[in-house]
Parts: structure tokens; C-alpha cells; sequence
């Protein structure tokens, strides 16, 4: 039960930073903060637009973003391929894979195996 007491805990985290941001609506740090938040729970409709626009602006070279950005793309395949956006997906994991190697962040090898595994879908 350790893990839905960690799940539960993350869930109310998520709901404090929703109401963060929706108080803050400028605040690239609070949006940013949500949209990691989203992607660790799983929550790939959520996360990936605030995710998205937060890279393609002031978060370019935010490594940890994009690596949650990768994952996202990744889990939102890993049970079932969602065939409606795989071809996008693939693509944005492809260049958001580019982007994290270009950082020399510490998680490389496992962001381009996300994307690998993505390229080898189906």
C-alpha cells in the first residue's frame, strides 16, 4: 500500500499546483512545475501541451523538462500504441531526445531508449 500512499500524496500535490497556476497564469516557474507534476502521474493530456509550449519557449534547454517530455510520449504508448498520434509522437520524441542529449544530462541513456523505443513501434 506504500504505493497508493504515494500516489495519493502526488494527487494533492498536483491539485495544490493547479490552483498555483491558475493563480499565478504568467508564471512560467508554476506552469512548469505543473506540467512535471502531470507527467509524473502519468497524465499525458495534461502535460504535453503545457509541456510543449513551455519547450518551445523558455524552457528550450530545460533538461529535466525535456526528458519529461520524452516519458510522457513513452507512457502514453507503453501499454497500448495510441495509433492516432504515434507518427507525431514519434517525431516530438525524436527532437525533444535531441534536445536532452544536447544538455549532457545525467539521464541520456535512458531518454533515448524512451525514444527508441518509440521509433520502434509500429
Amino acid at each position: 500500500h506504500h504505493g497508493r500512499l504515494a500516489t495519493a500524496h502526488i494527487a494533492g500535490r498536483v491539485a495544490a499546483l493547479e490552483q498555483l497556476t491558475t493563480a499565478r497564469a504568467g508564471d512560467t516557474r508554476a506552469t512548469r512545475d505543473l506540467a512535471l507534476a502531470y507527467a509524473l502521474v502519468g497524465d499525458a493530456g495534461k502535460a504535453l501541451p503545457l509541456l510543449t509550449t513551455h519547450l518551445a519557449g523558455p524552457g528550450a534547454k530545460d533538461g529535466p523538462a525535456i526528458a519529461a517530455g520524452v516519458y510522457t510520449l513513452y507512457r502514453r504508448h507503453a501499454a497500448v500504441m495510441d495509433t492516432s498520434t504515434i507518427t507525431a509522437d514519434k517525431a516530438q520524441a525524436r527532437t525533444w531526445a535531441r534536445a536532452y542529449a544536447a544538455t549532457k544530462g545525467p539521464l541520456a541513456p535512458i531518454v533515448e531508449a524512451w525514444a527508441t523505443h518509440l521509433d520502434g513501434l509500429k
